[in-house]
């Protein structure tokens, strides 16, 4: 199966309504649920370890309320997720749609009940937050085995393939032709691709991550990438590969 580009997380203690914003979510291929939480700490060490694209948020769930996880999220670099923020309680707290928006800037403020309005507006919410994402910076950084560090422009990453001398290194191929060798498991390899919005699959039993926007040239069981790199795809995944290839044209 096909690997999301973009992650997503509930943060909500009502558990039904957290499993109805998962189960609207699951329409959209291109996403992934990485957590569905009920307290401020668990939603905390989530967001701050896999930062998600896109968070639904409640304002009060086990624990307190979230604007203590919107200051740690304005604190940190580079992070500017797409954020669908709701309450049930703005009569007796008018201020809160006074800070979401003058202070903290979410995308979407709601009332509860939210689910008429998610049944009309959640596509146009879920087009915008690609959009955005799509736009937002692309710098990766990594350390080399040589223990260099480098930026990358994440579009420019063709594949990921794994070093034969030594599993647990990496090497990533870009377009221009650079090759990088550094140190990752392939969660962090898939993880990468997820929060950069690389249209990837594995091509092989976690041998080889490609980026499908870069196939030039394809001949049963290989498929070429920018022009050069060729790489063969197990039977299991032509029919996940051929799908992509037509929805992109």
């Amino acid at each position: 199966m096909l690997k999301s580009n973009f992650s997503y997380i509930v943060v909500e203690d009502d558990l039904h309504a957290n499993q109805s914003i998962v189960k609207r979510m699951n329409q959209f291929e291109n996403w992934n649920c990485i957590g569905s939480e009920t307290t401020l700490n668990d939603a905390i060490l989530k967001i701050e370890d896999k930062k998600p694209s896109l968070l639904f948020l409640d304002w009060e769930v086990i624990g307190g309320n979230t604007f203590t996880l919107l200051e740690k999220i304005n604190k940190i670099e580079k992070y500017k997720p797409y954020i669908i923020y709701f309450t049930g309680y703005q009569n007796d707290n008018p201020q809160i749609p006074v800070d979401i928006v003058n202070k903290y800037k979410v995308n979407k403020y709601l009332v509860k009940p939210i689910f008429e309005d998610l049944t009309e507006n959640l596509s146009s919410y879920i087009e915008e937050a690609e959009n955005q994402l799509k736009h937002q910076n692309k710098e990766l950084w990594i350390t080399t085995i040589e223990k260099q560090k480098l930026k990358i422009d994440a579009n420019q990453i063709v594949c990921i393939s794994q070093s034969r001398a030594n599993p647990r290194n990496k090497f990533i191929h870009c377009s221009n032709h650079d090759i990088f060798e550094f140190k990752a498991s392939w969660e962090i390899c898939e993880m990468i691709a997820l929060k950069y919005g690389i249209n990837f699959l594995f091509a092989n039993a976690r041998d080889t991550l490609v980026n499908i926007n870069y196939i030039s040239k394809i001949q049963k069981p290989y498929i070429w990438l920018n022009q050069s790199i060729k790489v063969e795809v197990t039977k299991d995944k032509w029919k996940i590969l051929e799908l992509e290839i037509l929805k992109s044209k």
